[in-house]
């Protein structure tokens, strides 16, 4: 995927960093349209084998990190993350490849647990989307750029 795709990927993670701010909710409408957005934009470059074979992939990670929330909060009754929250990784999954995504969500939790640390007197929810959309600009930053420094460094 060239800068093109990967920014046109990147627009629904803003809307869900914007609504999460504010709402503190994430909207399954909204995930649907974003996962026919992202279905489109995959369409236009990539084949269908392709892309059934990412959504069969992406579905498997948002189940077993669903199952694997499930069980943690269950386990030690604590609340771990929202559902629209684990969507939305799914959905990362999708629009991206494994390892910019397990980077974006690295990272995103890093900046997530340093708000937090900052933020310790209040007990209120902590946005996950905006850290997550945060997390894929700085890997997106990383794939695109990385190599053009690392070919400078000759």
């Amino acid at each position: 995927m060239n800068i093109l795709f990967d920014s046109l990927s990147l627009l629904p993670f803003v809307r869900f960093a914007f609504t999460d701010c504010q709402q503190q909710k994430i909207k399954n409408q909204e995930i649907i349209i974003a996962l026919s957005l992202l279905l489109f934009i995959k369409l236009i470059h990539n084949s269908t084998k392709l892309i059934t074979m990412q959504l069969i992939f992406s579905s498997l990670i948002y189940l077993i990190i669903l199952s694997s929330v499930i069980l943690f909060e269950s386990l030690t009754k604590r609340y771990l993350l929202g559902g629209g929250d684990l969507k939305l990784i799914g959905l990362a999954f999708f629009a991206y490849d494994f390892q910019l995504t397990l980077l974006a969500i690295c990272l995103g939790c890093i900046l997530a647990i340093i708000h937090s640390l900052r933020n310790q007197q209040r007990k209120t929810a902590i946005p996950l989307a905006l850290y997550l959309l945060l997390g894929i600009i700085i890997s997106l930053l990383f794939k695109h750029f990385y190599p053009i420094l690392q070919d400078l460094s000759l």
